[in-house]
């Protein structure tokens, strides 16, 4: 399954992410080797009315045909929603605990422990 996340942010932020899960997705800016810009391929980056939907229609015409899945975060509201109890989580998955501990040293940061296989089980509990 190929599948990817985009953390859309409308600056450059201090922490950007290019792994095999996620990419950070900035407004205004042309890609580098740390982000995706949505200044390149086809865009609509000059009609600041469309607020996040710049990303949604940047990848949609530009990267949609590499993945079977994508999905969107924006850098105020992270992906990840953890309602399970500790003792349900350690049970299932302990990697996860792992993360637990990332996520709650740095919320901005929730996706560098991740994997595929990681984002898997999360969602399968």
């Amino acid at each position: 399954m190929r599948m990817k996340i985009f953390s859309c942010h409308h600056a450059v932020a201090q922490d950007t992410i290019m792994t095999d899960l996620f990419s950070s997705l900035i407004s205004g800016v042309h890609g580098t080797q740390d982000y995706l810009g949505d200044l390149d391929g086809d865009n609509i980056a000059s009609d600041n009315d469309h607020s996040e939907m710049r990303h949604q229609y940047y990848v949609w015409k530009n990267l949609l045909h590499r993945f079977d899945y994508v999905g969107f975060e924006h850098y105020r509201r992270v992906l990840f929603t953890d309602i399970q109890s500790a003792s349900v989580v350690s049970r299932r998955n302990p990697e996860l605990l792992i993360f637990r501990g990332h996520f709650a040293q740095s919320i901005s940061r929730p996706y560098l422990c991740a994997s595929h296989q990681l984002f898997s089980d999360f969602w399968m509990m």
